[in-house]
């Protein structure tokens, strides 16, 4: 009752100092739109281990987080927008852990990782943010209590432990981690879904070469490599599997048939993964059938059981 009055009068008391001064509203409703964060992140305890393999990118997973990753520079704007979806993600644990009758001392809340190629020194400073010791060149950490850090990729160190961040880049220290990539084995953790990915991105790029910016055209210039090898990969893929089926039939015409048939089913296999996205960006199933090398039937069917 008494913290209640006592909005109620320091309100009113200030309504009134400033009313000849300007427009005042007791009790103005701030509208809150509904807000996206890029990637929400909560990891299971007993599969931690598996991240290991990430390096960097490994250990900011490692606990509780939101990731917003960004092409362009990151300005003053961008960091307070990713603030607002923080503050409002951690509200709403606390509003879950206590409808959940959860201690306030075993609340998690989220950390946030803003990605950015590049930020500079007055938005650091603007931010309070420094460059962090724990977790090295290129990571910088804003005020503890706003559980925030700014990675600049550009100034992560070529590493191996670096990788997988700098592959988020762009220009020449995303074609150095591109490399670096497509030189790891094939038995490496991570690697061929990310060459998927990669690969995914280029046809997408492909389809709107007529519009895209020299950015752009830059990125679909450093993904090629990445495509041809991630279709030759499929392909040998298919008809590895084809050849054991040959074997295991015991006969040479198994053999051969099943060389052909690997070649088609390793198409058809990394198309059924990555089907829905090219199809959700607009791409034609004629087009996708071209650059994938398939039959055109064949997407049309598997896009009816999509």
């Amino acid at each position: 009752m008494t913290r209640t009055a006592h909005d109620q009068f320091a309100k009113n008391y200030l309504r009134d100092l400033f009313a000849n001064s300007g427009t005042v509203q007791l009790g103005y409703t701030v509208t809150s739109e509904v807000k996206e964060v890029d990637l929400y992140f909560q990891p299971n305890p007993d599969a931690i281990e598996a991240l290991q393999a990430l390096g960097l990118l490994g250990r900011v997973a490692s606990t509780f987080c939101l990731i917003e990753p960004y092409r362009n520079a990151v300005q003053v704007e961008h960091v307070q927008a990713c603030l607002s979806k923080l503050l409002e993600a951690c509200l709403q644990q606390r509003r879950d852990a206590k409808r959940d009758r959860v201690p306030a001392k075993q609340v998690r809340l989220p950390h946030l990782w803003i990605m950015a190629p590049t930020a500079s020194q007055a938005l650091m400073q603007s931010f309070c943010a420094q460059e962090s010791e724990q977790w090295g060149e290129g990571v910088y950490l804003l005020p503890a209590s706003l559980r925030t850090a700014i990675v600049v990729l550009h100034q992560l160190p070529i590493t191996l432990d670096t990788l997988w961040l700098r592959l988020l880049g762009r220009g020449s220290v995303q074609t150095q981690a591109i490399s670096e990539l497509i030189a790891l084995s094939q038995a490496y953790a991570f690697r061929n879904v990310t060459l998927e990915h990669l690969a995914n991105l280029d046809l997408i790029m492909k389809t709107r070469q007529k519009r895209l910016s020299k950015d752009e055209q830059e990125l679909l210039t450093n993904l090629s490599p990445v495509y041809k090898l991630w279709k030759a990969e499929t392909i040998e893929q298919g008809r590895q599997e084809g050849r054991q089926e040959g074997r295991q039939e015991g006969r040479q015409e198994g053999r051969q048939e099943g060389r052909q048939e690997g070649r088609q089913e390793g198409r058809v296999e990394s198309l059924s993964r990555i089907l829905p996205v090219l199809l959700q960006v607009g791409m034609t199933i004629e087009q996708i059938a071209e650059q994938l090398q398939v039959d055109v039937e064949v997407v049309r069917q598997l896009a009816q059981n999509t």
